[in-house]
């Protein structure tokens, strides 16, 4: 017997997403909230976020650190997304080069996992990520 949509959709799935701790459910209702916004807003939107995103890359790794005084860029100057132009891109042998170098400072690199996409392995790539404790092999297991 399968239980209705509404049931799982209203009571199991939000009860699942408070057990794991994701913000899932966070997102939708933000996303529901903000789809129909005006292109002003999520213009305005879209650059608030470029804004804290160099802002957060420039104070706490030293390679886009570098990359962006090599580039002549100052990350303040940083305001519309035309100004991405002026950003530098990131190539995989900056990656391989420098891959430690990319690593936030917010985060101490033992207390990450390597992570690496099946493209990633075959190019000798590999990047990390934050360790999210049972949750990632719980969803895989509940995709299969």
């Amino acid at each position: 017997m399968r239980l209705p949509d509404a049931v799982v959709g209203r009571i199991f799935e939000p009860a699942w997403d408070v057990y794991e701790r994701s913000t899932r459910l966070r997102e939708l209702r933000r996303l529901r909230r903000t789809q129909w916004e005006k292109p002003e807003a999520v213009r305005a939107r879209q650059e608030a976020a470029l804004r804290a995103m160099v802002t957060h890359a420039a104070s706490t790794c030293a390679f886009y650190r570098d990359s962006f005084a090599q580039a002549g860029v100052d990350p303040a100057s940083v305001r519309t997304l035309d100004d991405l132009a002026h950003l530098p891109i990131v190539t995989k042998d900056d990656i391989r080069q420098r891959g430690d170098d990319l690593i936030s400072s917010r985060h101490r690199k033992q207390d990450l996992r390597r992570a690496a996409s099946w493209r990633a392995r075959t190019a000798s790539g590999f990047s990390h990520c934050v360790r999210r404790s049972r949750r990632s092999s719980r969803r895989r297991a509940l995709r299969s």
